[in-house]
């Protein structure tokens, strides 16, 4: 009888579906990051607590012994891998057959992980062995989307990228791109040269 009145109840009941709708999204979406991984329940990660003016602060950043450390007195841990994430924008310069040099900046998703990191962490791979990716120093595996951005129909296995303007690697792995609900969306994955870094 009321049309104005039905309307704002319309609207009103209609608000507040699209509002629980979006919670549950949300909250489905941030519970479900790294499920992924083929043993999520058994994987963990380290953190650093550290106290500053009355405040504790939980860091990813732990240190560089630890690892060894983790496998020297805990041997029933399966596998540890350190994950050294370079957050400052990456310069990557990329050979092309006709003799010239294409340079791209990865403002991030650069990391150097241990070969251990494909041990614990489910990627799909579509080139390259996950066993022996990284088991040379100095071997990069890129995600399916670098890939085509460095090298474009090419096929990447093999091929040279200089890191930074020193350091030279090598492709060895391409895998799927990483999933929007991943904690740890690497594009590049890196060799961990502990001599050089640690």
């Amino acid at each position: 009888r009321n049309k104005v009145h039905a309307l704002i109840n319309v609207a009103g009941l209609s608000l507040g579906i699209v509002g629980a709708l979006i919670i549950f999204l949300t909250i489905r979406f941030e519970l479900s990051f790294d499920a992924h991984h083929r043993d999520a329940d058994r994987i963990f990660r380290l953190v650093r607590a550290s106290h500053e003016f009355g405040k504790i602060n939980y860091t990813p950043g732990v240190p560089y012994p630890l690892p060894q450390a983790l496998r020297n007195d805990f041997p029933e841990i399966e596998h540890v891998a350190i994950v050294d994430a370079n957050f400052a924008p990456s310069v990557l310069a990329v050979p092309r057959g006709d003799g010239t040099i294409v340079k791209f900046k990865e403002e991030k998703g650069v990391a150097f992980v241990d070969p251990a990191y494909f041990k614990i962490f489910s990627h799909q791979w579509l080139a390259g062995d996950p066993e022996r990716a990284l088991a040379a120093p100095h071997s990069m595996v890129i995600s399916q989307g670098i890939a085509k951005k460095f090298f474009g129909r090419e096929d990447p296995i093999g091929k040279r990228v200089t890191y930074d303007k020193s350091h030279e690697v090598q492709v060895t792995g391409v895998v799927a791109d990483p999933p929007a609900n991943s904690d740890f969306p690497f594009n590049v994955l890196i060799a961990y040269d502990h001599k050089e870094r640690g």
